[in-house]
């Protein structure tokens, strides 16, 4: 079921969120979105390794992304990579945001300030406005920098680190987590990819044990 943002986009009845992490980011996001934005729920997609339900897809014109909301009990980092992989190399979207339900949970304006920093034309200009307003100053400065010296090029995750004090000495702890994969810039899953189809291996556990001797 396709859900179009419209005036009124505050009112709408969700039946297909699966957990309180994806009914929660539906609707805080749907308050920034710009006029326009689809947003698609539970869309299956047919691989060569198998067949995938994807959270969000969220599509405005040539723009398209997929958002999935990584709870600790749904998914496993060994699946995932070649799930990933075969998704976006065998051309089902454009590109992938992964971001942790504990983030969702306890950040989710910085998630959102995120998305809306990597995907614009998807936001409203009141909703980047908002957004930017509504996450710490020192937050809203490591997202900016860090798009802004285009770490993607290179690294598929964004770390925004907790600082602390433990004994009048500063340590920084993983905060928040996204993983941001695209098919234009150079990503791990490339290789991933590229190695199940010149082995030829279409089988999930047939793949770790040969690419990472598991």
């Amino acid at each position: 079921m396709t859900f179009i943002i419209n005036e009124k986009s505050n009112y709408f009845e969700d039946i297909l969120s699966e957990s309180p992490i994806e009914r929660l980011f539906l609707q805080e996001i749907i308050k920034y979105l710009e006029i326009g934005t689809e947003i698609d729920q539970q869309i299956e997609y047919d691989t060569k390794i198998g067949k995938f339900r994807v959270d969000f897809l969220i599509r405005k014109d040539q723009i398209e992304y997929v958002v999935e909301l990584d709870g600790k009990d749904f998914h496993k980092p060994e699946i995932d990579i070649w799930r990933d992989a075969f998704l976006l190399g065998e051309n089902k979207f454009k590109s992938m945001i992964r971001i942790k339900g504990k983030d969702i949970t306890h950040s989710l304006n910085e998630c959102l300030y995120f998305l809306s920093r990597v995907f614009p034309e998807t936001f409203s200009q009141r909703g980047k406005a908002n957004l930017s307003t509504l996450i710490e100053f020192e937050n809203k400065r490591a997202i900016d920098e860090n798009l802004e010296e285009n770490m993607f090029k290179s690294i598929d995750t964004f770390y925004l680190p907790k600082v602390e004090f433990e004994d009048e000495e500063k340590k920084s702890y993983p905060s928040i987590e996204i993983n941001y994969k695209n098919q234009s810039d150079f990503k791990n899953w490339k290789n991933y990819y590229g190695f199940a189809i010149e082995e030829r291996i279409y089988n999930i556990p047939e793949l770790n044990k040969r690419y990472f001797k598991m």
